[in-house]
């Protein structure tokens, strides 16, 4: 009889490491990546009881996968060069140009800023022909039936994605530099 008790309190042990082994290495296809879903891992642990058949036990614990949503860190941009307008629609471009990087979608926009304050159409404004996730794209820029001034200070911010809580936030950064226009008409 003790032959016979010896080899179920053998197979048991057998089947539950053979349990928890599967359980640990099933646990890996299980995870989505890139999704932030919480990810279920189970714990198995044999108890022999006394009197008894051992207790298997299977515990699921759910825990939380680091943020792996942003796919980029947030955007950076520079601005170099300058822009000389030689008539009302011709203009030398000097360089003049936008450095970005990390832009996490061609929906991303650029923010222009003319001072003193004038109502200047320049481009690029979206990313949506440009390379991602970096690049440099020359700066264009037409000026306003009457401008106001001789000289102006070109500045810009790009916008970009950061997910947060499992929630896209729509975020902004600065540009560094600035481009000179000047007026030589």
């Amino acid at each position: 009889m003790t032959n016979k008790m010896t080899i179920i309190w053998v197979v048991i042990l057998i089947v539950g490491v053979s349990l928890a082994w599967f359980f640990g290495f099933s646990k890996q296809g299980v995870q989505k990546p890139d999704d932030g879903s919480l990810v279920p891992t189970v714990t198995a642990t044999i108890t022999p009881l006394e009197s008894s058949a051992p207790l298997f036990s299977v515990t699921p614990k759910v825990s939380q996968k680091p943020d792996a949503m942003n796919k980029y860190p947030p955007a950076e941009c520079q601005l170099t060069g300058s822009i000389t307008f030689i008539s009302p629609a011709l203009y030398e471009n000097k360089d003049a140009n936008i450095i970005y990087k990390n832009i996490d979608s061609i929906a991303r926009l650029v923010f222009w800023t003319a001072s003193p304050d004038e109502d200047f159409s320049v481009g690029p404004n979206i990313f949506a022909s440009l390379p991602l996730p970096d690049g440099v794209e020359d700066v264009t820029v037409s000026l306003p039936d009457n401008p106001k001034s001789k000289n102006y200070i070109l500045t810009a911010k790009v916008t970009y994605g950061v997910f947060i809580n499992r929630n896209l936030e729509i975020k902004e950064s600065s540009c560094t530099g600035q481009i000179p226009i000047n007026i030589n008409y």
